[in-house]
């Protein structure tokens, strides 16, 4: 018995590395071709038929069309109402944040008082009002 492959198996089996074997390549070989025939009778030429697409067809762009907007305005409104619960979320984070009562200053707690001080100005520009974050 041979290793790969069964006794009776005629072709040897194939290495992962080699996509096509030789067996594959002749089969896909074609003999000479001879002469071509004569060509035949073509028959009258049918009548011309409407231009342009037929009603059904347009109905069904149009249909696609007009879904395709209104997807596309639905995952505008989606992501609107996304980003509008992320800045609520936000809003409650940082005047959560700002509203902890920090220590007396002292140069120890000048870091803490800069980074208040960002928080409620970054609550400004996001427009946060102390009442959004029970929200």
């Amino acid at each position: 018995m041979r290793v790969g492959g069964s006794p009776h198996h005629r072709h040897p089996p194939r290495r992962r590395s080699d996509p096509v074997n030789e067996h594959d390549e002749r089969l896909a070989v074609r003999g000479p071709r001879g002469h071509p025939g004569r060509q035949g009778n073509q028959g009258n030429r049918g009548e011309q038929g409407a231009p342009g697409l037929s009603i059904p067809v347009r109905r069904a762009l149009v249909f696609l069309f007009i879904l395709n907007v209104a997807l596309a305005g639905a995952n505008m409104l989606w992501t609107a109402h996304l980003v509008q619960a992320g800045n609520r979320d936000r809003c409650a984070y940082i005047l959560a944040d700002a509203a902890i009562p920090l220590p007396s200053a002292g140069p120890s707690r000048e870091w803490e008082a800069a980074f208040e001080a960002d928080a409620r100005a970054h609550a400004a520009r996001l427009g946060c009002k102390q009442g959004d974050h029970g929200a």
